[in-house]
């Protein structure tokens, strides 16, 4: 038997359809069938099988979703709309790719590891981000052939790949996108904003930007309502934004990914047909399988075939889980912070409450209440996904065909000695590793820094502000170790912190959708007790001067050493490799 189920599919002419082969769940997307295009030149075939194509998409369960399926289905009769299609043919082209090519099953003789050089393709990882991810966004059963054509094109030839990237066209392609997008190029965005806010300080100084608000400096030693302006605010966030959105169009490293829909050829039947017999070739020469997880991948038979497909092509091979709902959930948060500070900023400087933070801090929470319930929603996918695979059962996941579930759970046993025991795979090893990901990526420490930029956009505006105005030096550092450095290390301690109680409080206690908003509230009240302690750094370095700067920097460090000190040994252990070339 071969590896994959049949994904090679003929257009509906009469539809105006480009011809294209996709996986329906999995990252190899032209998953060819057993055979479902067979050789033409095997002699061991039936006589008359090898030319029998499917002639229609109506093996789709709705053309409208994403890519569901591509599980030819005989009881769709797919062959109903094609009078010029003889039924018997119709039948026999959905039963060759179940036969076996020679004596034994390509499963047998492992001949979909056999890489094809000579069409070998990838494509930059960078290529498929760029234009907002229109190759992610995009419906291949959409597209016409000259569109599918230019895919094709945009590859090119490959001896390797940094990665081959798998993932399922159930989940919406903005969510990869996005996800792909923050992964790759979220340091982009941090060093933007940081030049951005510096360039704003710049210009406050030599009063090239207005200053239309109000800032009260309480200082000891220095006590003035000073001019204070919005634009870092302002500036910082949409500068990065636009940064990050733009960063895979700017030259850098290039990132070889294999992606379905790019590297194998959606127009020509036989190159699609090469292209399908070697993708468990392209799987051995992957540095890594990236699985762009999501609650989806595992509900689909193909997803877990495929899986269990890269461990048999490529046993010492990296297995990488990239959990879409992390990126999601922070990207969310950095806009809500975004709009906590900007609130947060009007009002503190608009009415003049002289030293007051807390109030303005407690009516600018509002703002972060959607993107607490965002991750708490996250949360709850995450959980429900990790007690799918805890009770994980092969008879349960959904196949579009009988005849293909048959298929895959004969290969599964071939390969794992029984179903059992890949079943015990994806229950025990398969979930542990999926584990640790999630434990290793609930709020890295990048993530929490950027998320936390807004808020220090604050702290570059009221630097201006103390700079043009004259403030002692004492004062300037005072407040950039006492609010800016030592704000910059708690805020992002504050970050982890509500991530954490997100989780804590993930599932819903109340079946009403107004009640589960009140409940992220609930967690908004408990996140504010924390909040309370950060705030009363301002009293002490402005009571204390430097010496209470230095005292909040002297608690604060360590506490922000502690919490990401996983973090701070990849950062280190990456710096070693960096600096000694290896």
């Amino acid at each position: 038997m071969a590896l994959h189920g049949c994904a090679c599919v003929e257009p509906a002419l009469q539809e105006g359809c480009g011809p294209f082969c996709l996986p329906s769940m999995g990252a190899a997307a032209c998953h060819g069938g057993v055979d479902c295009c067979a050789d033409q030149g095997n002699a061991d075939a039936e006589e008359g099988a090898t030319r029998k194509t499917i002639h229609s998409m109506e093996c789709f369960a709705d053309t409208q979703e994403p890519m569901c399926t591509f599980d030819c289905d005989a009881e769709g009769e797919p062959m109903k709309n094609r009078p010029d299609i003889d039924p018997a043919i119709a039948t026999a082209s959905l039963m060759v790719r179940r036969e076996p090519r020679g004596s034994q099953s390509r499963l047998e003789q492992s001949a979909h590891l056999a890489l094809d050089r000579e069409i070998a393709r990838s494509v930059p990882l960078a290529r498929t981000l760029q234009g907002l991810g229109h190759l992610w966004r995009s419906r291949p059963n959409k597209m016409s052939q000259d569109e599918l054509l230019s895919l094709w094109q945009s590859s090119q030839k490959a001896d390797s790949y940094d990665a081959f990237l798998s993932h399922t066209w159930w989940t919406p392609g903005y969510q990869k996108f996005l996800s792909l997008l923050l992964r790759s190029y979220w340091h982009f965005a941090v060093l933007s904003f940081a030049v951005t806010c510096l360039g704003i300080v710049i210009m406050y100084v030599f009063d090239i930007l207005p200053m239309p608000l109000t800032f009260a400096a309480e200082f000891a030693q220095w006590r003035y309502e000073i001019p204070c302006g919005p634009w870092a605010t302002i500036s910082g966030f949409v500068v990065s934004l636009l940064t990050l959105l733009s960063a895979p169009s700017f030259p850098c490293q290039r990132f070889a990914v294999f992606m379905d829909v790019a590297c194998i050829h959606q127009t020509d039947m036989r190159l699609r047909e090469r292209g399908i017999y070697s993708i468990g070739g392209y799987m051995t020469v992957a540095k890594e399988l990236r699985i762009l997880w999501s609650v989806p991948y595992l509900t689909r038979l193909w997803c877990i075939f495929e899986l269990a497909g890269y461990r048999r092509a490529n046993p010492q091979g990296k297995l990488v889980f990239q959990p879409l709902l992390v990126e999601r959930n922070f990207l969310v948060f950095w806009f809500c912070t975004f709009l906590f500070s900007c609130t947060f900023h009007v009002i503190n400087t608009g009415l003049r409450l002289r030293g007051a933070v807390a109030i303005p801090t407690l009516l600018a929470c509002g703002a972060l209440l959607p993107g607490v319930h965002t991750i708490r929603k996250g949360f709850q996918e995450q959980q429900r996904s990790l007690r799918d695979m805890a009770s994980f059962d092969l008879s349960r996941v959904s196949c579009s065909s009988d005849d293909d579930r048959q298929f895959i759970l004969t290969a599964v046993a071939e390969w794992y000695g029984s179903i059992d025991a890949f079943a015990e795979y994806v229950r025990g090893p398969l979930r542990d590793e999926l584990l640790q990901v999630y434990a290793e990526t609930r709020a890295p420490m990048s993530y929490c820094l950027l998320a936390y930029t807004p808020p220090v956009a604050i702290y570059a505006d009221v630097v201006g502000a103390l700079w043009k105005a004259g403030a002692p030096s004492e004062v300037l550092w005072t407040y950039c170790l006492g609010e800016g450095l030592s704000g910059i290390l708690g805020g992002a301690i504050l970050v982890k912190v509500l991530f954490i109680l997100a989780k804590h409080f993930a599932q819903p206690k109340f079946a009403s959708r107004g009640m589960d908003y009140l409940q992220s509230g609930g967690v908004m009240l408990v996140f504010l007790l924390s909040v309370g302690i950060f705030l009363t750094r301002p009293a002490v370095y402005r009571t204390l001067g430097l010496p209470g700067a230095l005292a909040t920097l002297v608690v604060t460090a360590p506490c922000f050493a502690a919490i990401f000190r996983r973090d701070l040994y990849k950062l280190g252990h990456a710096l070693r490799a960096c600096v000694s070339g290896s």
